[in-house]
C-alpha cells in the first residue's frame, strides 16, 4: 500500500514539473509602483485669483479658464523639488475636473469648444498632443492675468522618463501636491505603454487621443 502511494506521489510530481516546463507563465498587466516626492515641511500654498472680465478674455473659452483657476488655487507646491512636466499637471488637472481642454474647431476664427459641452467637439477625438498645446497656451494666457501663476516653463525636464517618454520636455518649477496623487502618474503610464503595459517600450507617443474614464473628484 505504501509502495503504491509513493509510485502514485512521484508519477504527480513528474507530471507537475513538466507541465512547469512547457506553460509560460502569466502575470497579466503589471504596473509599477508609482511615487510621489513632495516634503511637506516644504509645502507653499499658492493663490491663484483672475478677475471676471479677465476670464472672459480667454480665447480657449471662458469655462475653460475658470476650471484651470480652480484647479490652480490654493495649489500646494514644495519648491524644493525637481522640475514637473507641464503634462504631468495637465493629466492632474484632467482627473480632478473629469474633462479635458478645448478643441480648435475653426482655425480662421480661432474658435474652441469644449468635448464637455459641445458634441462636435467631442467627435473630434484630440490627441494628448493638441490638448497640451492648449494647456500650454492657456498657462501663457494665466500668467498674463494672475502674479502668482506658475511661471514660465523651461526646456530640459526629466520627470516622464520614469513614465517612458524620453524626449525633451517642458517643466514647471517645483512639483504640485497632486490633487489626484499617484493616479496622474499610472495614467501617463498606462497611455505610453497602451499594449504591452512595459517598462521596456520608450515611445512616448503623445498623437493618440486621450480622454478622461474616471469620474471628477470634485474639481468640475
Amino acid at each position: 500500500m505504501l509502495r503504491e502511494f509513493h509510485m502514485m506521489w512521484n508519477e504527480m510530481n513528474e507530471a507537475a514539473i513538466l507541465a512547469s516546463k512547457t506553460q509560460v507563465p502569466s502575470f497579466g498587466n503589471v504596473v509599477p509602483i508609482f511615487q510621489v516626492s513632495f516634503d511637506e515641511t516644504q509645502a507653499v500654498r499658492v493663490p491663484c485669483c483672475v478677475s471676471a472680465d479677465a476670464i472672459g478674455t480667454c480665447r480657449y473659452t471662458a469655462e475653460f479658464a475658470k476650471r484651470v483657476c480652480r484647479y490652480f488655487h490654493d495649489l500646494e507646491w514644495d519648491f524644493s523639488q525637481p522640475n514637473v512636466s507641464c503634462l504631468e499637471v495637465y493629466i492632474d488637472f484632467t482627473l480632478w475636473t473629469g474633462t479635458i481642454a478645448p478643441c480648435l474647431m475653426d482655425k480662421q476664427s480661432h474658435t474652441y469648444k469644449l468635448p464637455d459641452m459641445c458634441t462636435l467637439a467631442d467627435l473630434k477625438n484630440a490627441s494628448l498632443r493638441d490638448q497640451s498645446r492648449v494647456w500650454t497656451k492657456t498657462l501663457a494666457w494665466l500668467r498674463n492675468n494672475c502674479d502668482t501663476a506658475p511661471a514660465a516653463p523651461t526646456r530640459g525636464c526629466v520627470s516622464l522618463v520614469k513614465l517612458g517618454y524620453s524626449q525633451q520636455h517642458y517643466g514647471l518649477r517645483g512639483m504640485p501636491r497632486f490633487r489626484c496623487g499617484k493616479r496622474v502618474l499610472q495614467t501617463l503610464w498606462e497611455y505610453f505603454h497602451p499594449e504591452q503595459r512595459s517598462t521596456n517600450s520608450r515611445s512616448g507617443n503623445l498623437n493618440r487621443k486621450y480622454k478622461v474614464t474616471t469620474p471628477s473628484l470634485g474639481g468640475a
